[in-house]
């Protein structure tokens, strides 16, 4: 800066681009690169997960990205322990190949050492809908599994029972070295080690006062991994096991023993995890259960057969590559079977944002029921006690459903469109859904509309819009569809495009429309109108823009006008349809290519809303186009500035609120 230097230190995440195959870098080698410096920033919505502040969890406060062959590394530097590990693990990973097809081996890969980076989405989205997602990643079921596979080899070999837990101990430490010693692994065998060192104890109240020391002592090494969604996972989970697994097997005891075994570690693990799941997510499996049931046991045999195989591999590599071969196998039946599972109708359970005290409420039931609160209460009436507080859930459960009043919201997709409309019935308009990239796996449907959806507890959307096919607003419409039915579709006029056409194969059951200029609907006194499309079939001579929809929402004396990416000419064409609007959502993120003095004058909107990402390469918004609102009087929101936009109507009034001032306003 004005030809100075500046030194300064931290931690950065740094995305290269163009790596070519077979490329890396080496762990602890010194490099430098040119690159821009940007801070880190999240999607503001509610119900969105905040990436920056995970990031800064890590001391991680900015952000760079670069092309590989930018980098220049300074000097060789000597090969490190990860480096032996990643050789190791790549060795894996080529006799995995030979033996069984690629997308078996990355599956395998993920689930014994981490990683979702070479899976299929509709392995990942399969596994998420059926709530045994955690499989795919290092996580304290596998470092359960490894210790307790350890621990009963050792039994069978006549150990005792506190040899045999500092066997599993040793055994779960190798493991997590492989795994590289990500911080998760890390929480997960520190979890792991406190129930074995229980084990070794023998005694329960023993284990229950290990985790609970063991908690202390990793949130005195690093009190922010209490804000981490895997620490409370990992440690709910590791407590449901400690507290529930034994009372629940008990009640259980008329079942063999196996089966018992099994139920109970299942139920116990998913009643203490629950609120997380449901607070964090907003939705609940159906089908968790029964996947637990069948899926899971077939998913642990298949990773500790695959440990087997490794290890049997570095000896007798024949042997070791017939167990790869087996692996396969069963792991072909798991992943049909969790399919099939998780294509079953309201296979999840959308649940809307709810408080606190609900949750409280919930533990409260539990604690109740398994006799763990420190009061004398027979069994009645703790029965009686857990009924009351019971209903009182389903009371605010009921009570917690989507706004019955008409609100406008201009959700934070980044550089892209989408606005959902909560119309005074409860049904709900969706215009346009947010981008999908075609460079990386970033999908605003699924990452950032569907979520906000859930927080909401939509059920379903009424009518999607989409203002045109261009990825930035039909991008997210298949990933939205897939999660939430859709009843009916306003299709774009002009060239269909990848994204429509992606919809329409995964809404089958929807009812899909052709837009038309003077096409319209009415839904609870909200009336939606189509002023403009383009011409069916046309192709245009160049790339342009004039290829959006204009759409006119009104509700009472209110309007909301949408103008897509339209230009100026496409923007002076709808002009005589126009008048005075209340609302206009800004054309084309904007760009100065749009919002036309003559338009904006005609339109003179009270409230201009521009979706656009923050620092984005296009450098939207333009001045120009700030300018001449300015110059109208127009209020600018910015969902780059303001995150989440919601415009409600207060008597005759409008009324806004921005995400990043006014959160507490979504609720």
């Amino acid at each position: 800066m004005d030809g100075k230097t500046t030194v300064v230190s931290g931690r950065l995440r740094i995305t290269l681009s163009a790596v070519p195959e077979g490329e890396r870098l080496t762990s602890g080698a010194i490099v430098s690169l040119p690159g821009e410096l940007k801070p880190l920033r999240s999607f503001a919505n509610p119900g969105g997960y905040d990436f920056a502040a995970r990031e800064h969890r890590k001391d991680i406060y900015g952000r760079l990205t670069a092309k590989f062959n930018m980098v220049a590394l300074s000097g060789e530097i000597e090969e490190s322990w990860r480096d032996k590990t990643e050789k190791f693990l790549s060795s894996v990973k080529t006799d995995m190949q030979k033996r069984m097809p690629k997308e078996d081996q990355a599956v395998i890969m993920g689930m014994l050492f981490g990683g979702y980076d070479e899976l299929s989405p509709e392995v990942v989205r399969d596994f998420s809908t059926t709530g045994i997602v955690h499989i795919l990643s290092v996580s304290g079921t596998h470092v359960a599994m490894v210790a307790g596979a350890i621990f009963w080899l050792a039994r069978r070999l006549r150990l005792d029972g506190r040899k045999a837990a500092l066997l599993s101990m040793a055994g779960v430490l190798v493991y997590s070295a492989l795994s590289g010693f990500a911080i998760p692994v890390v929480r997960s065998t520190a979890m792991g080690i406190a129930v074995l060192a229980g084990l070794a104890a023998g005694r329960r109240a023993h284990t229950a006062s290990i985790l609970g020391i063991v908690l202390l002592v990793m949130l005195i090494f690093q009190p922010r991994w209490l804000l981490e969604i895997s620490f409370q996972l990992s440690f709910a989970a590791t407590a449901g096991i400690v507290f529930l697994y034994q009372p629940i097997k008990e009640r259980l005891a008329r079942l063999p023993d196996f089966l018992a075994a099994a139920l109970a570690l299942t139920l116990a693990v998913q009643i203490a995890v629950l609120p997380f799941l449901a607070h964090y997510f907003y939705q609940v499996s159906l089908v968790a259960f029964l996947a637990n049931i069948i899926i899971l046991p077939l998913a642990e045999a298949c990773l500790l057969l695959a440990l087997a195989g490794v290890a049997i591999n570095m000896f007798l590599p024949l042997l070791g590559g017939s167990v790869f071969m087996a692996v396969s196998l069963l792991l072909g039946l798991a992943l049909r079977l969790n399919s099939w599972l998780a294509a079953w109708p309201s296979a999840v359970l959308p649940l809307p944002v709810l408080p606190e005290w609900w949750w409280v409420c919930y533990y409260i039931i539990v604690f109740l029921v398994f006799d763990f609160l420190p009061l004398k209460i027979s069994a009645q009436g703790r029965y009686i006690a857990a009924t009351g507080v019971l209903c009182m859930g389903i009371f605010a459960l009921a009570t917690s459903a989507a706004p019955k009043e008409f609100s406008a919201h201009f959700i934070d997709v980044g550089q892209g469109d989408a606005c959902l409309l909560f119309v005074p019935d409860g049904r709900t308009i969706l215009i346009d859904a947010g981008v999908r990239s075609y460079t990386g796996d970033f999908d605003a449907g699924e990452r950032v509309v569907a979520p906000y959806l859930r927080y909401y507890g939509v059920k379903k959307v009424n009518l999607m819009v989409l203002s045109h096919g261009h990825s930035d607003h039909a991008g997210g419409a298949a990933a939205v569809a897939r999660q939430v039915p859709v009843e009916t579709i306003w299709l774009p006029g002009g060239q269909s495009s990848d994204d429509t056409d992606r919809l329409l194969l995964q809404a089958k059951d929807s009812n899909a429309v052709t837009m038309y200029e003077g096409l319209n609907a009415e839904l609870g006194g909200v009336k939606i109108e189509v002023l403009k499309v383009p011409g069916v079939g046309e192709t245009p001579v160049k790339k342009t823009r004039d290829d959006s929809s204009v759409i006119k929402i009104t509700f009472n004396d209110k309007t909301f006008l949408f103008m897509g990416d339209a230009d100026k000419a496409g923007e002076l064409a709808a002009l005589p349809l126009l008048d005075k609007v209340n609302v206009l959502k800004v054309s084309h993120h904007g760009a100065a290519t749009s919002s036309d003095p003559l338009f904006i004058a005609r339109t003179d909107p009270d409230i201009a809303v521009i979706s656009v990402g923050t620092d984005n390469s296009y450098r939207h918004p333009s001045s120009v186009t700030l300018e001449t609102l300015a110059k109208q009087g127009s209020k600018v929101l910015r969902t780059d500035l303001e995150g989440a936009i919601m415009i409600k109507t207060a008597e005759e009034k409008l009324v806004w609120y921005g995400y990043r001032q006014t959160p507490a306003a979504f609720r």
